[in-house]
Protein backbone atom coordinates (compact mmCIF):
# COMPACT_ATOMS: atom_id res chain seq x y z
CA UNK A 1 0.00 0.00 0.00
CA UNK A 2 1.47 3.75 -0.46
CA UNK A 3 -0.90 5.74 1.45
CA UNK A 4 -2.39 5.15 5.03
CA UNK A 5 -6.25 4.43 4.94
CA UNK A 6 -8.26 4.67 7.71
CA UNK A 7 -8.89 0.77 7.47
CA UNK A 8 -5.12 0.85 7.99
CA UNK A 9 -4.74 3.18 11.00
CA UNK A 10 -7.47 1.02 12.89
CA UNK A 11 -5.49 -2.59 11.96
CA UNK A 12 -2.46 -0.23 13.60
CA UNK A 13 -4.43 0.37 16.85
CA UNK A 14 -6.07 -3.20 16.83
CA UNK A 15 -2.57 -4.62 16.60
CA UNK A 16 -1.37 -2.51 19.46
CA UNK A 17 -4.27 -3.66 21.76
CA UNK A 18 -2.59 -6.64 23.20
CA UNK A 19 0.95 -4.95 23.38
CA UNK A 20 -0.31 -1.89 25.38
CA UNK A 21 -2.22 -4.32 28.13
CA UNK A 22 0.12 -3.88 30.63
CA UNK A 23 0.01 -0.04 30.55
CA UNK A 24 -3.55 0.00 30.37
CA UNK A 25 -3.83 -1.84 33.52
CA UNK A 26 -2.66 1.33 34.83
CA UNK A 27 -5.42 3.77 33.24
CA UNK A 28 -8.91 3.70 35.04
CA UNK A 29 -10.83 0.71 34.27
CA UNK A 30 -12.80 1.80 31.14
CA UNK A 31 -9.71 1.54 29.39
CA UNK A 32 -8.25 -1.48 30.57
CA UNK A 33 -8.67 -4.88 28.90
CA UNK A 34 -11.11 -7.15 30.69
CA UNK A 35 -10.47 -10.67 29.41
CA UNK A 36 -13.59 -12.14 29.11
CA UNK A 37 -12.49 -15.87 28.78
CA UNK A 38 -9.63 -18.09 28.44
CA UNK A 39 -9.84 -20.90 25.26
CA UNK A 40 -7.35 -23.45 25.18
CA UNK A 41 -4.39 -21.69 23.23
CA UNK A 42 -6.94 -18.50 22.53
CA UNK A 43 -8.41 -15.35 25.09
CA UNK A 44 -11.36 -13.08 24.22
CA UNK A 45 -10.80 -9.71 25.76
CA UNK A 46 -13.20 -6.45 25.84
CA UNK A 47 -11.91 -2.75 25.87
CA UNK A 48 -15.17 -0.24 27.32
CA UNK A 49 -14.07 2.99 25.61
CA UNK A 50 -16.40 5.74 26.21
CA UNK A 51 -19.25 3.55 25.72
CA UNK A 52 -18.27 1.57 23.13
CA UNK A 53 -17.21 -2.18 23.04
CA UNK A 54 -13.92 -3.55 20.97
CA UNK A 55 -13.36 -7.05 21.24
CA UNK A 56 -10.42 -9.16 20.37
CA UNK A 57 -9.47 -12.83 20.18
CA UNK A 58 -5.73 -13.45 21.09
CA UNK A 59 -3.38 -15.98 20.49
CA UNK A 60 0.58 -16.30 20.61
CA UNK A 61 2.27 -19.19 18.65
CA UNK A 62 3.35 -22.50 19.92
CA UNK A 63 6.71 -22.66 18.13
CA UNK A 64 8.49 -19.66 16.70
CA UNK A 65 11.99 -20.55 14.42
CA UNK A 66 14.50 -18.62 12.68
CA UNK A 67 18.01 -18.14 13.27
CA UNK A 68 17.16 -14.59 14.97
CA UNK A 69 19.12 -12.83 18.37
CA UNK A 70 16.67 -11.38 20.10
CA UNK A 71 12.56 -10.93 18.86
CA UNK A 72 9.53 -9.36 20.51
CA UNK A 73 6.23 -10.48 21.51
CA UNK A 74 4.71 -12.48 18.50
CA UNK A 75 0.75 -13.27 18.35
CA UNK A 76 -2.47 -12.69 16.28
CA UNK A 77 -5.59 -10.95 17.33
CA UNK A 78 -8.88 -10.92 15.22
CA UNK A 79 -10.78 -7.65 16.67
CA UNK A 80 -14.36 -6.33 16.35
CA UNK A 81 -15.02 -2.92 16.36
CA UNK A 82 -18.84 -2.36 16.15
CA UNK A 83 -18.93 1.74 16.30
CA UNK A 84 -16.68 1.37 13.47
CA UNK A 85 -18.18 -1.27 11.37
CA UNK A 86 -15.39 -3.32 11.61
CA UNK A 87 -15.76 -6.90 12.24
CA UNK A 88 -13.34 -9.64 11.86
CA UNK A 89 -10.03 -7.90 11.48
CA UNK A 90 -6.77 -9.78 11.69
CA UNK A 91 -3.52 -8.38 12.48
CA UNK A 92 -0.61 -10.38 12.79
CA UNK A 93 2.88 -8.81 15.48
CA UNK A 94 6.00 -10.25 13.89
CA UNK A 95 8.54 -9.13 17.21
CA UNK A 96 10.63 -7.18 14.46
CA UNK A 97 10.33 -5.19 11.55
CA UNK A 98 9.42 -6.67 8.54
CA UNK A 99 11.25 -6.52 5.40
CA UNK A 100 9.84 -3.88 3.51
CA UNK A 101 7.49 -4.87 0.19
CA UNK A 102 7.69 -8.40 1.68
CA UNK A 103 4.49 -10.31 2.68
CA UNK A 104 3.77 -12.42 5.90
CA UNK A 105 2.60 -15.56 3.83
CA UNK A 106 -0.29 -17.66 5.95
CA UNK A 107 -1.16 -21.36 5.73
CA UNK A 108 -4.26 -23.03 7.57
CA UNK A 109 -4.07 -26.68 6.62
CA UNK A 110 -3.01 -26.41 3.06
CA UNK A 111 -5.17 -22.75 2.62
CA UNK A 112 -2.75 -20.20 2.06
CA UNK A 113 -3.10 -16.38 2.26
CA UNK A 114 -0.67 -13.57 1.85
CA UNK A 115 -0.61 -10.76 3.64
CA UNK A 116 0.32 -6.85 3.31
CA UNK A 117 3.12 -5.96 6.03
CA UNK A 118 3.73 -2.68 7.56
CA UNK A 119 6.47 -2.09 10.34
CA UNK A 120 6.08 -5.01 12.59
CA UNK A 121 2.69 -5.81 11.68
CA UNK A 122 0.60 -7.52 8.90
CA UNK A 123 -2.79 -7.45 7.66
CA UNK A 124 -5.63 -8.77 5.21
CA UNK A 125 -6.00 -6.57 2.48
CA UNK A 126 -9.75 -6.62 2.48
CA UNK A 127 -12.86 -6.96 4.82
CA UNK A 128 -13.77 -10.31 2.40
CA UNK A 129 -9.89 -11.64 2.95
CA UNK A 130 -10.34 -11.11 6.87
CA UNK A 131 -13.64 -13.36 6.61
CA UNK A 132 -11.81 -15.72 4.57
CA UNK A 133 -9.12 -15.99 7.07
CA UNK A 134 -11.32 -16.14 9.86
CA UNK A 135 -13.39 -19.15 8.67
CA UNK A 136 -10.38 -21.07 7.92
CA UNK A 137 -9.25 -20.35 11.29
CA UNK A 138 -11.80 -21.74 13.07
CA UNK A 139 -12.18 -24.60 10.96
CA UNK A 140 -8.68 -25.36 11.45
CA UNK A 141 -6.03 -27.28 13.21
CA UNK A 142 -3.16 -25.64 12.44
CA UNK A 143 -1.79 -22.21 11.32
CA UNK A 144 2.06 -21.29 10.21
CA UNK A 145 2.76 -17.78 9.26
CA UNK A 146 6.12 -17.12 7.16
CA UNK A 147 7.67 -13.70 6.86
CA UNK A 148 10.75 -12.09 6.98
CA UNK A 149 12.54 -9.24 9.16
CA UNK A 150 13.85 -5.87 7.24
CA UNK A 151 17.21 -7.59 8.00
CA UNK A 152 16.72 -11.00 6.31
CA UNK A 153 15.57 -13.41 8.86
CA UNK A 154 13.39 -15.86 7.95
CA UNK A 155 10.84 -17.15 10.42
CA UNK A 156 7.84 -19.73 10.76
CA UNK A 157 5.71 -19.28 13.37
CA UNK A 158 3.10 -21.76 13.88
CA UNK A 159 0.14 -21.56 16.08
CA UNK A 160 -2.78 -24.14 17.71
CA UNK A 161 -6.46 -23.34 16.50
CA UNK A 162 -7.60 -24.91 19.15
CA UNK A 163 -10.30 -22.80 21.21
CA UNK A 164 -10.20 -20.26 18.42
CA UNK A 165 -13.33 -21.05 17.75
CA UNK A 166 -14.90 -20.27 21.28
CA UNK A 167 -13.04 -17.10 21.34
CA UNK A 168 -14.23 -15.50 18.16
CA UNK A 169 -17.87 -16.51 19.83
CA UNK A 170 -17.29 -15.29 22.83
CA UNK A 171 -16.45 -11.81 21.25
CA UNK A 172 -18.69 -11.95 18.30
CA UNK A 173 -21.43 -12.25 21.63
CA UNK A 174 -20.16 -9.46 23.49
CA UNK A 175 -19.26 -7.24 20.57
CA UNK A 176 -22.30 -7.73 18.54
CA UNK A 177 -23.54 -4.75 16.19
Amino acid sequence: MTSASPRTSWRALGALLPACAALWIAQPASAAPERLGQHQKWSAYVVKDEGANHCFAYSEPTKSEGKYATRGKVSISISHRPSDKVRNEVSFTAGYSFKPDSTLEVDIDGKKFKLFVDGDSAWAETPAIDKALVAAIQSGKKMVARGTSERGTKTVDTYSLSGSTAAIEQIDKTCSE
